[in-house]
């Protein structure tokens, strides 16, 4: 059962390891979200993450309900998210019935600003 309110939420920035752990979740989130994103499907996005220090990926969930996945990158100022030449767009898994809430969970998350490079 989905929180009704963003605050029930959990926001949490993973190492390629800890994001390795969520691949089913994160799989049928790619196939449900309100923008494919197929450059950051799990397949795609994790052996990157594996490779980039500072890399990491970006969730909310719902209990076992992941809500939404993101690869980013953390600067000094800002973090944002993630854009290489294999994944293209930036664009975050959001799902589909909670994207204001999950969007909202997501930045009220963050320690820094951040910068979407696609939404």
């Amino acid at each position: 059962m989905l929180a009704g309110h963003w605050q029930d939420f959990k926001v949490q920035n993973l190492s390629a390891e800890e994001a390795r752990k969520l691949t089913l979740p994160w799989q049928a989130l790619s196939v449900h979200s309100i923008e494919p994103a197929g450059f950051n499907a799990p397949e795609l996005a994790l052996p990157i993450l594996k490779q980039h220090s500072g890399a990491t990926l970006a969730t909310v969930a719902d209990g076992p309900d992941l809500l939404f996945a993101l690869p980013t990158q953390n600067g000094f100022a800002y973090a944002k998210s993630w854009v290489t030449p294999l994944t293209a767009s930036g664009t975050p898994h959001i799902a589909e019935n909670l994207h204001a809430a999950t969007i909202t969970a997501f930045l009220s998350g963050q320690s820094k600003p951040f910068l979407f490079q696609a939404i």
